[in-house]
């Protein structure tokens, strides 16, 4: 039923992964069985998500933060670059080129699921897509640093550490 739906497709993942590991894209019924064993093999807890495959014509959002007393006190916010064939990532660059205003609207759009979810101190890694209506569209924000040496990557672009954030619990 979701298939036809979401005509552009839907992606089924593990909760409990990253770096993209058992991620699959599905556009055919047909896929599921593969596809679900596929993220299962590289899900800890053997739970799954199903997302919509969100149209967009602009790079994805990226980046690490830092929240502290419920208030998000800094986000090095960058762009993502894609292999569009096979929708896995290849870099990112920081600062990210979006304007203010946007980058404004995430913030108060986490700050928010923070408070839902009760997370008020310590960093956070987001992917952030932007639909063709100009929505933001959180697809991840978990309570931990990035990979990828997001964190030296952010510290060079905007000379923030927040490894020394972290470490020292500001």
């Amino acid at each position: 039923e979701l298939l036809k739906k979401y005509d552009n497709g839907l992606f089924l993942k593990p909760i409990d992964s990253s770096g993209s590991k058992g991620v699959s894209q599905l556009k055919k019924i047909s896929e599921l069985e593969d596809s679900v064993k596929y993220a299962f093999k590289y899900s800890k807890s053997k739970a799954l998500i199903i997302e919509n495959n969100i149209k967009s014509n602009k790079p994805q959002l990226c980046g690490d933060g830092f929240i502290l007393n419920k208030k998000i006190i800094f986000v090095g916010f960058g762009n993502g670059c894609f292999y569009k064939e096979i929708k896995a990532p290849y870099a990112e660059f920081f600062p990210s080129n979006y304007p203010d205003e946007k980058l404004n609207s995430v913030i108060a759009k986490m700050e928010i699921i923070f408070d839902k979810s009760k997370y008020e101190n310590g960093p956070f890694n987001l992917d952030v897509i932007f639909d063709l209506n100009d929505k933001p569209m959180i697809i991840e924000l978990t309570p931990r640093a990035g990979g990828n040496f997001l964190p030296q990557a952010i510290k060079h672009s905007y000379g923030v550490d927040l490894d020394f954030l972290l470490l020292n619990k500001v």
